[in-house]
């Protein structure tokens, strides 16, 4: 046998390796174009506005803070600019959920969470707080995509004077001595420990009690008889100041904030808490 290969056998492994880069390229490809077509795609459309790409909001099942890049970001300070310049228009957003989803946030529905939590983000990326209203569904056709629910918050136009869906306002005149409540693990009183993220609900009563002349907000601080013994702080007063301090940081009035705090002799961790209530 030859140690050098013929012509012929070379010209036969190249057309092998050829076709075979072909083929394999080919089924590559085609599954990927595949799972774009099955990608869900997120859409603002209304008037010079629009906006057209891959699911720009996703959360994880049974939460309310969305899944956000860079890119989303800067799509949400458009829509903030888009609202300023069109002092007529309202933005909707329609917070959705699935019935095997379980509600551990403040509010009463997982669906206007995420809407609120949304609206936070907006708020804070200009966006003039009294033209943005959240209402919530629920559903059982939320689209999944590797462990996410995408499409979960509906976007919406409309002009002035249309009905509009039931706002954090409204949601809360509605019920008397309404109570939010944010959950710290054990032994922490930082915010950024709270379960339910505690920014977008923030934001929102800021907006609530700023802008209303006669509403304060009373922030109460929780903890339980083990962590207390545990830790060398007060830390009911030390859950209670971190909110207290966010509130005044972001622009509430420090009139309008009432603080106290509570140390509770069951050693339960339902007191690991701060409560927050609006009085009128």
């Amino acid at each position: 046998m030859s140690k050098y290969l013929s012509p012929a056998a070379i010209i036969t492994m190249v057309v092998w390796v050829a076709f075979w880069s072909w083929y394999l390229s080919g089924e590559y490809l085609g599954c990927y174009n595949r799972a774009l077509q099955q990608a869900p795609v997120f859409q603002i459309q209304h008037g010079q506005f629009r906006y057209s790409g891959q699911e720009v909001l996703s959360f994880r099942p049974s939460t309310a803070i969305p899944q956000l890049n860079p890119e989303h970001h800067q799509l949400l300070g458009s829509i903030g600019r888009y609202l300023r310049t069109h002092p007529g228009l309202f933005l909707h957003l329609k917070g959705l959920c699935a019935g095997f989803e379980k509600n551990a946030t403040s509010y009463e529905d997982l669906g206007l969470a995420r809407a609120e939590a949304v609206k936070g983000l907006l708020l804070a990326a200009g966006a003039p707080p009294r033209r943005i209203f959240t209402e919530a569904e629920r559903v059982d056709n939320l689209i999944s995509v590797e462990g996410r629910l995408h499409g979960a918050v509906q976007f919406y136009f409309s002009e002035e004077g249309r009905q509009k869906p039931v706002s954090l306002k409204s949601f809360i005149a509605s019920q008397a001595e309404k109570v939010f409540t944010l959950h710290f693990p054990e032994g922490r009183y930082e915010l950024q420990e709270t379960l339910e993220k505690a920014p977008p609900l923030l934001d929102s009563l800021i907006v609530l009690v700023d802008r209303e002349e006669g509403y304060r907000l009373l922030v109460t601080g929780f903890s339980n008889s083990i962590e207390e013994q545990k830790s060398l702080y007060n830390l009911a007063e030390l859950r209670a100041r971190a909110v207290r301090q966010y509130l005044l940081t972001h622009g509430l009035d420090r009139r309008k904030v009432d603080m106290r705090f509570v140390l509770h002799e069951s050693p339960s961790d339902d007191f690991s808490k701060v409560e927050l209530k609006i009085k009128g």
